[in-house]
């Protein structure tokens, strides 16, 4: 339904006998979300462990110039 809003979900079971039970979740994602500190240091130590650390500085910045930016200098760090 559009009223649960993302990552909610509603179910309803209707019995043979005729009895009902609904139970929904709310926000269901709201425990997951992240923010950029926490990708950033994610994303960091992943390249930092694949030994390419100075290449993440790269692509952090071309991750950061997209909103208004080019799609070319994220492109090149692959």
């Amino acid at each position: 339904d559009v009223d649960l809003g993302p990552l909610s979900c509603r179910i309803e079971i209707t019995a043979q006998g005729g009895a009902s039970v609904c139970g929904e979740l709310r926000d269901g994602g709201k425990d997951l979300a992240i923010d950029w500190d926490s990708i950033d240091h994610w994303a960091g130590a992943l390249w930092q462990e694949a030994g390419r650390a100075p290449a993440y500085l790269t692509l952090r910045a071309a991750v950061l110039g997209l909103p208004g930016g080019e799609l070319a200098p994220l492109l090149r760090c692959f």
